[in-house]
């Protein structure tokens, strides 16, 4: 789960746009050195919460309560309001958003609708669907969106991580091909791993694949340039 949300936030679209979107380098490497600093801190604060409420609130229904009996109980009614409304706004923001982007990705890079008015209606539908199916899966058990979170991330890591890596050191040694296999057989991969309870760490046999496709595509890239 730590690895999965390491690579997953390395390789995540919003994080990589922040930093492209710096007024110049030198604005996007302090930005990343001060999330750097900040995002450990906010981590351990969650972390001595969780493990207060453990410790003196044992008898929870539910561990998603733990920071918001934590606010309602230990912080002035003002701060706590305030509190529990960035969450909200973090929820509806963080979901809307997602919801977005794979609507707009689906009907502008797969569907691909030229129509301005079929592609608007679309996306609005696509929306709403996203987020009906995201509040069904929510309500069918404890921990199903912290295990899918997880799994997103993992895709993603897996997709993007090695491709970016392979795009950044070994620039025009690779063919979309090649790209296109990477993150096709690298997600498989995990989902296989993952709903067939094989015994082996799936995002690792992941990064393998991507690993093992990106290797036979150089050394055959090496082999070429030898026979010329």
């Amino acid at each position: 789960s730590a690895l999965s949300a390491m690579f997953g936030c390395l390789s995540s679209q919003s994080y990589v746009q922040a930093i492209r979107s710096g007024r110049n380098v030198g604005c996007s490497r302090r930005g990343a050195v001060a999330s750097a600093l900040t995002i450990p801190l906010i981590g351990l604060s969650a972390m001595f919460i969780g493990l207060y409420m453990r410790v003196n609130c044992p008898d929870l229904p539910s561990d998603n309560l733990a920071l918001p009996y934590f606010l309602a109980t230990n912080t002035p009614a003002i701060l706590c309001g305030v509190a529990l409304g960035a969450i909200l706004i973090a929820v509806i923001g963080a979901s809307a958003g997602i919801a977005l982007g794979i609507s707009s990705i689906i009907s502008g890079d797969f569907i691909r609708i030229q129509d301005e008015k079929k592609g608007l209606l679309f996306s609005r539908v696509g929306i709403v669907a996203l987020l009906v199916a995201a509040a069904a899966m929510s309500s069918a058990g404890e921990g199903v969106i912290l295990d899918y979170s997880f799994l997103g991330l993992a895709l993603r890591a897996v997709s993007c991580v090695a491709a970016y890596t392979a795009a950044l050191f070994w620039p025009g040694k690779f063919s979309r091909r090649t790209m296109l296999a990477v993150m096709t057989a690298a997600p498989a991969t995990i989902l296989l791993c993952k709903y067939f309870h094989f015994p082996i760490n799936a995002l690792m046999m992941g990064f393998a694949v991507s690993l093992l496709i990106l290797g036979a595509a150089l050394l055959t890239s090496k082999i070429r340039e030898l026979r010329a």
